[in-house]
């Protein structure tokens, strides 16, 4: 497994489902889940950054706290993908995935509670996908908010701006 680092950033999980499922999502209700494959999009920049939220994410045993938790027991982790940065870019990659063929919004406000950009959900059903064909989504979508924010065209909400970093933008990590 490639190590995490433990600084801000922000991180997909790419999910499969195996089989239809009903579940029940805190206080947003009960909702029916199709098999297949779903990309749910966080941020991390609380402390440990990256590796202390993606590595809850994968721990099978924890409080149910975010949305994601209460989906994670039900689904295999088929890949994380994730930039090092101080930059919001959740909601850039999340748009960018509702943009490919077949995607769609399964639990309208489903990791989207703090969402000020106006995604409907952080998590999108794909239809199977080509491992690069999600790495190119996000690249470019990463790299066209890079030149927003380097043009000021996007304005920081929170703290001081800071720069993207570029290198090392995508690792994929697969649990054993």
């Amino acid at each position: 497994m490639v190590p995490l680092p433990d600084t801000p950033g922000t991180y997909v999980l790419l999910l499969n489902l195996p089989q239809p499922l009903t579940v029940r999502v805190g206080r947003l209700g009960n909702f029916t889940l199709d098999s297949g494959v779903y990309a749910y999009v966080g941020s991390a920049f609380g402390p440990g950054g990256l590796k202390a939220r993606v590595y809850r994410h994968l721990r099978p045993e924890k409080p149910l706290h975010w949305h994601i938790d209460y989906l994670l027991p039900h689904t295999r982790v088929l890949a994380v993908y994730y930039v090092t940065t101080t930059e919001h870019l959740e909601c850039a990659w999340n748009q960018s995935l509702c943009t490919l063929t077949g995607a769609k919004v399964p639990i309208s406000g489903f990791g989207a509670s703090d969402c000020h950009s106006g995604c409907p959900a952080h998590l999108v059903r794909l239809l199977p996908p080509t491992i690069s064909q999600v790495k190119s989504t996000l690249h470019n979508a990463t790299l066209t908010a890079k030149q927003m924010f380097e043009s000021r065209q996007i304005h920081h909400t929170r703290g001081t701006p800071s720069r993207i970093v570029v290198m090392g933008l995508f690792s994929q990590i697969e649990p054993g």
